[in-house]
């Protein structure tokens, strides 16, 4: 399944909300991600604790603004790394194509 592009900008910083684990006791936490790896996300919970979740263990709803709020299997979140990367290294030689044309 392709990743949808919203969910390609950063999502350090924005509201989560777990909808579903295989953890039961994570069910229903809300937070806000400040860490985000290939395969976890840290949130920040109330009282200050960081927790550290596996992507695709979860569904998550994110809050990616006041109107937009997104629910998203953490499989599909999971090596969103690597997409970026493949996605930027496009851009770079798109960028360079252009640079060379020009010149």
């Amino acid at each position: 399944m392709k990743i949808r592009p919203f969910l390609l900008r950063p999502l350090i910083g924005k509201k989560v909300e777990i909808i579903k684990c295989t953890h039961k006791k994570l069910n229903g936490l809300i937070g806000t991600i400040i860490f985000e790896s290939r395969n976890m996300f840290g949130i920040l919970v109330r009282g200050g604790n960081t927790i550290f979740i596996p992507k695709s263990t979860c569904i998550f709803k994110l809050y990616m603004s006041e109107k937009k709020i997104v629910i998203v299997d953490g499989k599909l979140l999971e090596n969103r790394f690597m997409k970026l990367r493949k996605i930027g290294r496009r851009r770079k030689r798109v960028a360079k194509r252009k640079s060379n044309v020009i010149s």
